[in-house]
């Protein structure tokens, strides 16, 4: 339900009530329920809510929204659930639980930046990933292993999707997963020991921005390539963007020759060149970069290539494509 200006004050309320009721709804566990026919009755006996209230907020989005409908024999049930898919719900998940609070953070007159910039729920932002049955990036699975990498440093391996993807196709690899999100790293490590592969994959919690501090030089020696998904843009901003090339740089003194696999988006929020209309997500994940302290990513290759460049690497190869509304791409860069 897109706004269109002039928009009225009870459009922006009632998308805003929309969002907080369906984020509270899959946080109570009440849209699982709802993949089936479900009476409010039999909701709220399930999940301890007061049965006026639940058949109330279930009335609201099916009268608001095409996501909820009621039978006529008083059940509810989610009604495309192809289009409001695991995906949907992740977004949500993501975007409202764990980065709303900086927004809530930031009504505080005294709070400084690194308050706001704090708030991230990041337990939340890990069960969002973790309760996806998807590889979070398979285009970058299907290019490390046509590439024949077998020995792989992720950078910010969130839950291991990635690496547990290539453990399973490849019965040589060997991986090393890095991630600051402690909750993360023990979703990995649950992910990694549910798919029988604890003796090839490790996960570290550590800070990607000082990756190679955690790396100690045996392992440096096995590593043969290393991914980021979306970790550069958490250093963009500021003069130049120093702080993306010092942590290009610093990778390229520690694996140097060794190529690292980006994965990342193209940002659209500042740019000139860009109208809302067309990239509306792009915009949503460009806020959330800013309010939670991360950077904007270049709107172009070409900003991209001058980051590159800066710390004395070299772009091999780019894939790019449209998905979800961000346009993504992978480059292939030599360290």
């Amino acid at each position: 339900m897109p706004l269109r200006k002039p928009a009225k004050a009870s459009q922006f309320i009632e998308h805003y009530f929309l969002c907080q009721i369906l984020y509270t709804l899959q946080a109570r566990g009440v849209i699982e329920k709802l993949r089936t026919c479900h009476t409010s009755e039999m909701v709220a006996r399930n999940t301890r809510l007061d049965p006026k209230l639940v058949k109330l907020l279930l009335d609201f989005v099916s009268q608001k929204s095409s996501i909820i409908e009621r039978k006529a024999n008083g059940g509810y049930y989610i009604k495309d659930q192809d289009n409001y898919s695991r995906v949907f719900w992740h977004n949500l998940e993501k975007y409202v639980g764990a980065y709303g609070p900086c927004l809530e953070a930031l009504k505080d007159g005294s709070a400084s930046m690194k308050k706001v910039h704090a708030a991230v729920d990041r337990s939340i932002l890990a069960m969002s990933y973790a309760r996806c049955e998807f590889p979070s990036n398979p285009m970058l699975a299907d290019i490390l292993f046509q590439n024949r990498i077998h020995n792989l440093l992720d950078i910010g391996c969130g839950t291991a999707s990635l690496l547990v993807t290539l453990g399973v196709r490849d019965k040589n690899f060997l991986g090393w997963g890095l991630d600051l999100n402690k909750e993360m790293c023990r979703l990995a490590r649950n992910r990694i020991h549910q798919a029988g592969l604890a003796k090839r994959i490790r996960i570290i919690h550590g800070d990607g921005r000082h990756a190679s501090q955690f790396v100690p030089d045996p392992m440096v020696k096995r590593i043969a390539a290393l991914s980021a998904s979306s970790i550069l843009n958490s250093f963009l901003g500021g003069k130049r963007n120093n702080r993306a090339i010092s942590f290009l740089s610093s990778l390229k003194q520690r694996f140097p020759n060794r190529l690292l696999f980006v994965a990342d988006y193209y940002g659209k929020l500042g740019s000139s060149s860009s109208r809302a209309d067309h990239c509306p997500e792009t915009m949503v994940h460009d806020l959330v970069q800013a309010i939670s302290g991360q950077g904007i990513p270049p709107p172009s290759l070409r900003g991209w290539l001058q980051i590159y460049r800066g710390a004395d690497c070299k772009l091999l190869h780019a894939v790019e494509g449209r998905n979800n509304g961000i346009d993504w791409f992978i480059h292939v860069v030599e360290l």
